[in-house]
This record gives structure tokens, sequence and C-alpha cells, in this order.
């Protein structure tokens, strides 16, 4: 055990406690001469039995000598001898440590009566561990999905304790490997899990500690956890940027990103190298068509800019006039903005994105924060999010502009998302409804049609996608309980049960030089039209405040 060694001889050679022993300085009152020391120190600790002592006294030729004084708890053999041209040797056996009467580091002289010569002292050092108690905050870990965590090395007898991991699972990570402790002392040991690339399935493995104790030489810490499905997070793409938005194409599998702090643009395509626009201005909000063929972005200085997915460059900008709080785009050149909470416009207006012209909807619509394109249909939804009720607003587009009139279903959302084929609208609230045309009644005091309602989630959701081809619901959440962490759930799309969690690692952050995890958030969440490949979009703030972001893809 090299760190009982090290700590061993740091000890010895730098600590001294004063203590009593059976033996004294008495003889150094006698008549007889008392020479010089010997030259070496005999070094022992309480686990060693015997220790066979060379004794070297030049000076002494070949002439006799016997032991005067030694400890009671200690033997020494034989009790007197001869030296041959001034060497000679003996054993020195602690045969009851447990008289001696104190631990730690123990320094007092053997006395030899050496002929010709006087009293000799010989220095012996004793480092007593005395009784330590080597015991474990926990005998197992079941960890299931949690990526730290720590437990505690205790010592509860009187004595030091060495302790050493001589054993680990491969993909356990343990923020010290040895340590020594005083009576009645602990240390603290945090670790974590690393489940990069690992199968899924359950694990296990021992944490195996060698200590210094006589009665427990060994300490076993069972350690088990799961893996799902691969949790990609270790392989995640930093962001440079922090994303204020995102869309996605379901027809080709683009993904594009407005992010600030550098400004700018991504674009991620299958098969292509990801395209990046470097930006001027600061970006807001950021729609793709839903053929893949047209993207537009809204900006700080109220610009509106049409988007080439092939060049990825500008093509035109249209000033509107607005800050805005959302965007969507139509499938007939026509662009639309909702007002940004309290701004200087509160209506909703619609762009036309060949001539430029704008159209103000006469309706105040402060508040109105989210707005998407139903696909396949010539109608945006839109929510007043984070009030109550938000409403789903239902607007025709189906002539360009939006219709000055539209339906306000007096109902609760807490944010929307619509399934692949626009025929369902999934909630906040965790009720799927059908999705309801366009009527043209203004107000309507009641909800949509009820198809269904998903399990609980306990956690803060984030976002939904949907795949016709899976069958499933995609639903990103972050549990409540921080030991479960963010996970992903693959619901089922007709009976609406969970069929398959995705349990989302932990991100590493480094600030200040000091090592932390966080558990990620994932407000963007799509899977591809095949069903293959889902595509992750998460956050997480760090202990200075500023917010990270991360790409990433997880195949199913």
């Amino acid at each position: 055990m090299n760190t009982r060694n090290n700590i061993i001889n740091s000890l010895l050679i730098f600590l001294v406690f004063p203590a009593a022993f059976s033996c004294s300085n008495d003889f150094l009152n006698q008549d007889k001469p008392v020479a010089a020391p010997v030259a070496d120190t005999i070094r022992m600790t309480s686990l060693e039995q015997r220790k066979t002592i060379p004794f070297n006294l030049p000076k002494a030729g070949n002439t006799a000598w016997r032991v005067y004084q030694f400890p009671a708890w200690m033997k020494i053999t034989p009790m007197e001898g001869n030296f041959n041209n001034g060497q000679s040797s003996f054993q020195v056996e602690i045969f009851n440590p447990g008289a001696i009467p104190q631990f730690g580091i123990l320094s007092l002289p053997l006395a030899f009566d050496v002929e010709g010569i006087g009293y000799v002292q010989y220095p012996f050092l004793l480092l007593n561990f005395g009784n330590p108690q080597p015991t474990l905050s926990v005998n197992a870990l079941t960890l299931d999905y949690q990526s730290t965590g720590s437990f505690h090395v205790n010592n509860s007898g009187g004595g030091i304790l060495l302790w050493e991991i001589t054993s680990k699972p491969a993909w356990i990570t343990l923020s010290m490997q040895e340590g020594y402790l005083d009576s009645y002392t602990s240390n603290q040991i945090n670790f974590t899990i690393k489940r990069d690339n690992l199968p899924k399935g359950d694990y296990s493995g021992d944490i195996v500690i060698a200590t210094n104790s006589l009665n427990r030489p060994a300490l076993t810490l069972r350690v088990t956890m799961k893996v799902f499905d691969p949790a990609l997070s270790g392989n995640s793409e930093l962001i440079e940027g922090e994303v204020t938005d995102a869309a996605y194409c379901k027809a080709t599998g683009a993904l594009v990103l407005a992010v600030k702090n550098p400004n700018r643009m991504y674009l991620y395509q299958p098969g292509q190298t990801k395209k990046q626009l470097d930006l001027q201005k600061i970006p807001i909000n950021v729609a793709i068509s839903e053929k893949g063929d047209l993207i537009a972005a809204s900006f700080t200085n109220t610009d509106l800019s049409v988007i080439d997915p092939e060049s990825f460059t500008i093509q035109k900008n249209i000033q509107t006039g607005m800050i805005s709080s959302d965007l969507a785009l139509g499938n007939n050149g026509w662009a639309y903005l909702s007002p940004k909470l309290y701004g200087d416009i509160n209506n909703l207006i619609s762009i036309d994105l060949n001539s430029g012209a704008v159209v103000k909807n006469d309706e105040n619509l402060n508040g109105l924060t989210c707005l998407r394109k139903v696909p396949g249909k010539s109608l945006l939804y839109g929510s007043f999010t984070g009030y109550s009720p938000d409403f789903l607003l239902v607007f025709d587009v189906s002539k360009g502009a939006v219709n000055p009139v539209f339906d306000q279903w007096w109902t609760e959302l807490n944010k929307f998302w619509l399934t692949e084929d626009g025929q369902r609208l999934l909630t906040g609230i965790l009720k799927i409804y059908q999705s309801p045309d366009y009527q043209g009644k203004g107000r309507i005091n009641e909800n949509p049609l009820l198809l269904g309602q998903l399990e609980p989630v306990s956690g803060f959701i984030y976002a939904m996608d949907h795949s016709l081809v899976l069958k499933e619901i995609i639903l990103s959440y972050t549990s409540y309980n921080y030991e479960t962490g963010a996970q992903i759930l693959r619901i089922d799309d007709t009976g609406y049960f969970v069929k398959k969690t995705i349990s989302l690692n932990k991100i590493p952050l480094v600030e200040n030089g000091y090592y932390f995890t966080y558990i990620p958030e994932v407000p963007y969440i799509y899977v591809n039209n095949t069903g293959k490949e889902l595509i992750l979009i998460k956050s997480v703030s760090g202990n200075s405040g500023k917010k990270y972001w991360y790409f990433e893809k997880i195949t199913l």
C-alpha cells in the first residue's frame, strides 16, 4: 500500500510527540559514563510485529554489550551480545501494542551498556496507529440515473486511519484516491458517473478501499447505476453564442439557430458541413418554411431579413417598424410577426416578402408571444403565453395577410406544439386537443375537442415534438427530483403512455478554475422525418450567470 508507506515515512520524519514509557533516562545519573547516541534511528510502526536492527558502533571494536533499558511493551532478542569490529545486531518485537500509552509518533531511546564505553542510547521512533475503526457512510450506492454525489470514509475509533482506493469501476471518477484520518473524523469523497458510449443496461461494480486497520483491512462499497439509451452529453457541441431562437424543417431536416454575442446564424443540414452567417445586428426570432426553401429572421433594429438556405446569405431586408416576440412563415410568400410584450407596437403584422408591404392587424394583441404555422393548413396558431387564460388564437392566412377576424378559444394551454400532420394540438398542461379549423367566430368560450391526456410529468416541461413514423410524441423536461435530472420521454401517440425514457447526463463546466456539473435544460427538441434521429438544443447557466448552449444528436 504505497499511500500507507508514504504517510508513515512523512510522519516519522517530520512529527515527534512526547510520551511516557516504562523506560526512563535515570541511567544518565549513574557513575558510568554516557556515550554519544548511535548515529542511526530505529523506525517502526505498530503494524510491524518484529524487525531486525543493525547495531553499529565502530569504536566498540570486539567488546560485549547488554540491554539496559527498554519499554515494557517491547521485547529485544538477544538481551546481550558481542560486537565484531564494531558491528552487531538484535531483533525488536512489539508483542503488546495495546500497552503503548498513546498513538501518534513516539520518540524514546533504547539504552545499552557497552563494555569499555558506558551507556549508549539508540534513538527509537514508533508510529503507533492505535485502534482505528474504518466505516463507510453507506455500504451500497443505488444511483439509477444520478451522475454526481458523495460518500464518506469514517474513522470511528481511536487511532490514525490510512485508506486508499485500490479498485473501482471504470465509469466512476472519484475526487480522492487516498487519505488519512485522526480519531472520529471523516473524508468526503465526491463521485461523477460517466455514461458516455455505454450501451444501455444495468451496471454494477465495487469500490474497494484498503486500510491499515487490523480488524477491517478493506472496505467495499457496491455501486449500481442504469443507462437507458446512450446519452451523448459528453459529445455535445458547444454553440458559440447565446441562442435566441431555433427553427426546424421536417421535410429537409434543416435546423437554423439565431444567436447573439456574437451575432450569427447557424444552419445544420443532413450530410453537410454546418454553415455560419455573421451579422451586424442582433437576431431575435427565426423561422424556416415547411418545404425548407426559405428562412426569415427578425432583428432588434426591426429588420425582417429573407435568407436563402442554399447560399445562406441575406437576400432582402424589410423594415417592419416592430420588435417581435415570435415569427412564422406561411407557404404563400408571407411572414408574420407577433409583438414584443409591452413593445411600441401591440399588433400582429403580416409582411409580403415579395413587395415588402407591411399589413397591421387592428386588434391589440399585446402578450401574443407564441406564433406557429399549422402544418399543411393556411392557419396560424397563437397564445398569450404566461397569461391565464392564455387562449388559443386561430388566424386565417389563406389570402396572405392575416384575416382581421380571428378565433379566440377560451382555454388554458401553458405553451403548445403541433403534431407532424397538424391534426392535433399538444399542450403544456398535457392535454391533447384536435386542431381546430378557422371558424371566424371571434370569442369561443370553450375548449377544442379533447382527444387525450398524457401521463403526469413530475417536472418542468420545455418542449415537445411528434413523429408520424414512430407514432410517438417526444417530450423534454427537467424533473423536480434533482437525482433524476433532465429526461426525454418517448410517448405513444395513440394510448399516450410512456414507451421509453432517455436520461441526459449533466453537463460539465469549468469556471474560474473550478469544476461543476449542471442539469441541462432542453428548450428545443426535434425528431427527424425518418424517426431515426433526435436533435436537442440544450443550455445550462453557470455560477457566473453566463448561459452556455449545446447542439446534440441522439440516434433513436
